[in-house]
């Protein structure tokens, strides 16, 4: 399952996405027979406008199985990433929907 990061900090580097997740990859006492997950990919996207300025920046994160994905998210909606609050969701293609 792909992670949307929404607004994240313009200085952002990949490994800041690897270091947030990483602690909630693994077995907790909540979750004790889930599986361990595993990130696959990042990125960090910067959108522009017509004109080609950035506007915004945004993380994704492949997360493997998608049932560690979904705990994830869950406990990490709203939280703080990098002194900032930011929101996390489930990645949607438009092409998909």
């Amino acid at each position: 399952m792909k992670i949307f990061l929404r607004n994240v900090l313009a200085d952002t580097h990949p490994n800041d996405l690897v270091s947030f997740f990483t602690p909630f990859l693994s077995r907790s006492i909540t979750n004790l027979f889930g599986a361990k997950g595993e990130i696959m990919n990042e990125y960090i996207v910067a959108q522009k406008d017509s004109k080609g300025n950035v506007v915004s920046h945004h993380g994704l994160v492949k997360i493997e199985p998608d049932e560690t994905a979904e705990r994830i998210l869950k406990r990490v909606h709203r939280t703080l990433f990098r002194d900032k609050y930011i929101i996390i969701r489930e990645f949607k293609n438009r092409s998909d929907q």
